[in-house]
């Protein structure tokens, strides 16, 4: 028996609805929520393997302000690609999901 290693690399283009929650008491800590639709692309190290995909996600995650111009983030979601079953040189011939954590600088421009 001869094992293939195939290498599955995504990337995916999404716009987000950024909801922040506005916690009084701790005006640096800001927590929010966040839900986006869009698409992801898999494809393959074999050639002519890739597939688009109807794709969303879901999360949230906090934003720290020490100052009013640079800020840290932290960024948890889940992202769901809604792969179709037909297309015969797919990558992936049923819906897939994923988990991604980001963490990040932010930097205001403030008015």
């Amino acid at each position: 028996m001869r094992w293939v290693d195939i290498t599955t690399d995504a990337w995916g283009l999404m716009g987000n609805l950024v909801v922040p929650i506005r916690i009084k008491s701790a005006p640096k800590w800001r927590p929010y929520g966040a839900a986006g639709l869009g698409v992801i692309q898999a494809w393959t190290n074999e050639p002519g393997r890739q597939q688009d995909d109807l794709g969303f996600n879901l999360g949230g995650g906090v934003m720290f302000s020490p100052g009013s111009r640079v800020g840290l983030r932290a960024d948890l979601r889940y992202f769901r690609a809604l792969a179709d079953e037909d297309k015969p040189d797919g990558v992936y011939f049923n819906d897939y999901g994923f988990w991604r954590a980001a963490l990040g600088i932010t930097f205001g421009f403030p008015r």
